[in-house]
């Protein structure tokens, strides 16, 4: 018996210890959500009986060198509906409100939501109506007492002022891709946002984009109901300052499109669809201008585009000068002239005899294989400077076999094998230290790398020599020029220069950045610059009657890349002053036919606009 008692007082205990130690446990709980998280509850109870609907903040501006705006904000009325203030009425109001709209009375009503099954809770507004015009602004606030739950709000929308003027480094606004919506959920965005799709509008995203207000839907927590509506004001996003010159660019957009329309006006030739040119300021990388032919006007993505607008835009659809790598032709010669000069196997003075055609290898009928010069007849005895300013195909020819220590007396499968993979790899390092076939770092986020392709066959020498088995694209051929122009370095393209808040407070800057240094012998680049020179100044050269007269001195390099269809892709890259250069060029006319023909026309306009309108530089 006393056992049995000793056991039930032992039961008994433990039953009051553990009885004890959850009543402390629930006091500790109690404690923790009154007093050590009460603030945090307290929030959290909040947010749930306030409703927030987001009001977009007006986007940073973006201004060109001299403060000229590109795209800005202008004010725009737009109409909700609150159905917590008016969904007794919404039949009515949607009578009344819909003509003003343009709509069916039903179509109004869908759209207020509010159903027996709404889409939304009552305490979130909707969307009516978009920009409204003055007319119905002002019916709206003459009859406002008539219309319980309408509510007109100030918001802003995107504009660009000067039309279709560099809309492809602007870009444009569009809806969130469903895609992206997480992704934008969580920096806070909401899904009918507009966002940053193309260009600056897309690479600058978070900085253009201000923090939205909001209106607050607050419920008095009452049984009955009751709501109030406050509203909390946005704030503007950052400013960019870019590097670009509006006059230069419309002048650059005005040379592409009247070229390609004298082009296109000469019924013998092929028509040409695309045109791009590229103007950087090779000390700093700043881009001073990027033009592709054909333009589009970014207001038309304002507030969503239509079928039609849609269509029109599809051939403007990709940036020509970023987008789209084509072979360079003969603008690379002055690379292979280095690379040759580097290796000893030609001197600056040194001359070779062009006869208009090189034997290099065989034909399967054991017939000599030629490859000729653009000029059949010949440039007679050329050294390196005639070389370039004549556009030697000849002379290029046989400093890629040298560079490939190629001879045909060579056992050719342990060439092929060995001998040439070094060779072309020259080739690929030497155009990459200076932009060609790597991304320039443009910030505009949407360039490619262009390509490098072989064959692995002898033929791949002289083709990488006048560049006809590379594509590179126009920002990439301004960026190789203009590392020629400086000596050597190759700067970092950047459009935006600086990034400032709404009180003009500096929040980012873009310095000069050089990427990278290539060591250049100064006596062999003095040879390359003259050549180039003598190429726009000497009679014989393949720029000069285009140049002629010119006030400036400038030199370049014309470039005629055969496509196998037809026409020929047209280039032209330079720079000037060439006694200390300031713009550095690249001008692409795909199919346009001859370099001297189609792009260096335009090339000249570009300087010109330059230096007319730029002499305080």
């Amino acid at each position: 018996m006393l056992h049995r008692s000793g056991m039930r007082k032992t039961r008994w205990f433990l039953l009051k210890v553990v009885v004890v130690a959850a009543f402390v446990a629930l006091l500790l709980r109690l404690f923790a959500m009154q007093v050590t998280h009460g603030t945090m509850y307290r929030a959290k109870i909040e947010r749930e009986r306030i409703d927030h609907f987001p009001l977009t903040a007006p986007r940073g501006q973006i201004l060109d060198r001299t403060g000229t705006l590109l795209a800005r904000n202008v004010r725009v009325f737009n109409l909700i509906y609150l159905p917590v203030e008016g969904r007794n009425r919404a039949a009515e109001t949607a009578r009344l409100l819909a003509p003003i709209l343009g709509k069916q009375p039903n179509e109004v009503l869908q759209t207020m939501d509010v159903g027996e099954e709404p889409k939304l809770p009552f305490t979130l507004p909707r969307r009516l109506a978009f920009d409204l015009n003055p007319k119905q602004t002002s019916w709206l606030l003459e009859n406002q007492d008539k219309l319980p739950g309408l509510r007109i709000i100030v918001e802003s929308k995107r504009e660009y002022p000067q039309k279709r003027v560099a809309a492809h480094i602007l870009g444009y606004l569009n809806s969130i891709p469903p895609e992206e919506w997480d992704a934008y959920r969580q920096k806070g965005y909401s899904l009918d946002a507009q966002v940053g799709v193309y260009g600056l509008e897309k690479q600058y995203e978070s900085f253009l984009k201000g923090r939205d207000g909001a209106l607050l839907i607050e419920s008095n927590g009452n049984p009955g109901g009751g709501f109030s509506v406050r509203e909390t004001a946005s704030i503007p996003g950052h400013n960019l300052i870019v590097s670009l010159d509006l006059k230069l660019q419309s002048a650059v957009e005005k040379a592409l499109r009247e070229q390609v329309q004298r082009i296109n006006s000469d019924p013998k030739k092929k028509k040409v669809s695309h045109a791009a040119a590229v103007a950087i300021q090779p000390q700093t990388g700043d881009v001073l201008a990027i033009a592709s032919y054909p333009g589009f006007d970014p207001n038309i993505w304002v507030g969503g585009i239509s079928p039609s607008d849609y269509r029109n835009f599809q051939p403007a659809q990709q940036n020509w000068a970023l987008q789209v790598p084509i072979p360079p032709g003969s603008t690379v010669k002055p690379l292979t002239l280095l690379m040759a000069l580097e290796k000893g196997i030609v001197s600056s003075y040194q001359s070779l005899f062009d006869q208009g055609r090189l034997q290099i290898g065989w034909e399967t009928n054991g017939d000599p294989h030629y490859f000729y010069c653009w000029d059949h007849s010949g440039h007679g005895d050329v050294d390196a400077r005639k070389a370039l300013a004549v556009s030697c195909n000849v002379y290029m020819y046989q400093l890629s076999l040298w560079l490939g220590n190629y001879s045909p007396g060579k056992d050719a499968t342990r060439w092929l094998q060995n001998e040439l993979p070094m060779a072309i790899q020259y080739f690929r390092d030497t155009h990459r230290k200076f932009g060609l076939g790597v991304p320039t770092g443009v910030d505009l986020g949407e360039e490619v790398k262009g390509r490098f392709q072989t064959t692995g066959q002898l033929a791949d020498l002289p083709f990488a020599a006048i560049g006809q088995n590379q594509a590179y694209t126009a920002m990439q051929l301004a960026q190789y020029v203009g590392t020629l122009a400086t000596g050597g370095k190759r700067m970092e393209p950047h459009v935006v220069k600086e990034i400032r808040a709404v009180d003009g407070k500096l929040v980012k800057r873009n310095d000069p950045k050089v990427l990278n240094e290539v060591s250049i012998r100064s006596d062999w680049l003095q040879t390359i610059r003259e050549g180039m020179r003598d190429a726009v100044n000497k009679p014989y050269g393949t720029a000069y009657s285009t140049f002629l007269g010119t006030p400036y001195t400038a030199a370049g390099k014309t470039g005629t890349a055969e496509t196998g269809r037809g026409e020929d892709n047209a280039l032209f890259v330079g720079y000037a002053p060439f006694e200390n250069p300031q713009i550095a060029i690249a001008v692409i006319v795909p199919e346009g036919g001859h370099g001297s023909d189609s792009s260096v026309p335009i090339a000249r306009k570009i300087f010109d606009a330059f230096f007319s309108e730029g002499k305080n530089r």
